[in-house]
């Protein structure tokens, strides 16, 4: 009764202890931050190397000038490796140069075998490949043969076309009569005496040349030579052009797969 009757008189009153000052919160603060101070400091000591004593100089001197040592054999070894990599960069740059350059040369030299196969002239392909930087160089030894023929003939269609031509034309000439009585009978004469009428002599011309035009028209320029050659002298004279012009496009196609020999050789020498 008595402890329950003390705490109701008591309530609402201060308590009887002293209040614990300001002051103190603040001395305690105060020394935590000192104690976190010193043991970070301390730790700090630990961890920096300990002052190299006297009689340890030289060694500390020696293992320096080691250091020096492999540090300038590290420069050195760095510098040529630089050296190293700036040649391999040069050798890379004068290979895509070569590179490029064999392009060009090989672009150009089939420029120019496709001009010579073709009909006509191939001055504009045989000028840009003499225009390229080593096109003279790469050229040279088809030069001479290249400039003399330069204006062309026409191709192996248009030759066999002009053959159909010639051979009709020929043929032609050789169903009419002269108007002449004297002519008339001075072949009559000549073909009794070589026991040849001008029917057989055109009947032989008919089969040669339908031979030379087959050949002919399958491209096969050397067969049609071939098999005009037994034409009779006035018949073959009057292809004395076409054979010559077959005989410079025989040349000529030939010369179209040297050119790309030679480029290549060049190009990749």
């Amino acid at each position: 009764m008595s402890i329950a009757y003390d705490a109701e008189t008591n309530a609402g009153q201060p308590p009887v202890g002293p209040a614990p000052a300001p002051w103190r919160s603040r001395a305690l603060r105060a020394a935590g931050a000192v104690s976190l101070g010193f043991v970070a400091g301390y730790g700090v000591a630990l961890m920096r190397p300990a002052a190299v004593p006297a009689t340890a100089t030289p060694l500390a001197l020696a293992a320096y000038a080691v250091s020096e040592a492999n540090l300038a054999r590290l420069a050195a070894d760095m510098a040529l490796e630089m050296q190293r990599l700036a040649d391999a960069e040069r050798d890379y740059v004068r290979f895509r140069g070569s590179r490029q350059e064999a392009d060009s040369l090989m672009r150009a030299g089939l420029a120019l075998s496709e001009g010579l196969r073709a009909g006509g002239s191939y001055a504009v392909p045989l000028a840009a490949l003499r225009g390229l930087d080593a096109g003279e160089d790469a050229i040279a030894p088809l030069s001479a043969a290249l400039l003399r023929d330069v204006d062309g003939v026409p191709d192996r269609a248009g030759l066999s076309a002009q053959l159909d031509a010639i051979a009709a034309s020929v043929l032609a000439l050789g169903e009419e009569e002269p108007q002449r009585w004297t002519t008339r009978m001075a072949q009559r004469i000549v073909a009794l005496v070589r026991s040849d009428s001008r029917v057989a002599i055109q009947a032989r011309r008919s089969e040669i040349f339908a031979t030379a035009r087959d050949a002919a028209a399958r491209g096969l320029l050397e067969e049609a030579m071939a098999a005009l050659a037994p034409l009779d002298a006035d018949a073959a004279a009057a292809l004395s052009g076409w054979v010559e012009a077959s005989r410079q496009r025989i040349a000529l196609d030939r010369m179209a797969d040297r050119v790309a020999a030679v480029l290549a050789a060049y190009a990749y020498r």
